[in-house]
């Protein structure tokens, strides 16, 4: 499956402030092009939660949450070229169980009260 928007200053999933704003479930997807933002502000809720694994997440704004990018038991996942940025805590958090998983070339801003990538 592959979601790709006109560009992240162009396309906005909004969650409303209300749980995790992109859920994926399934292996093999590719999300670009996008602004995620505004999840739930409470721990586990995030902008992109991922519990799958060969996911592409790239050239997308992640923002607005308590966490950007959550990866639980997600294997071999690429996030890279994002804007991940003014999230409660991690701007990344990857679980124990998340292996072989590529993290490059992403902008965090340092607002994230906890820490950029855990």
């Amino acid at each position: 499956l592959t979601l790709e928007g006109a560009g992240m200053a162009n396309t906005t999933i909004d969650g409303t402030g209300t749980g995790d704003v992109l859920a994926i479930n399934a292996n093999w997807c590719n999300v670009s092009g996008f602004k995620i933002t505004r999840g739930g502000s409470t721990s586990p809720s995030s902008s992109v939660k991922i519990n799958s694994d060969y996911v592409h997440i790239w050239m997308c704004n992640i923002s607005f949450s308590n966490t950007g990018v959550y990866l639980s038991a997600s294997d071999n996942t690429h996030i890279e070229n994002n804007r991940i940025y003014a999230n409660i805590n991690q701007g990344v958090y990857l679980t124990s169980s998340s292996t072989n998983n590529i993290i490059e070339h992403n902008v965090m801003n340092i607002t994230n009260t906890v820490s950029g990538a855990t």
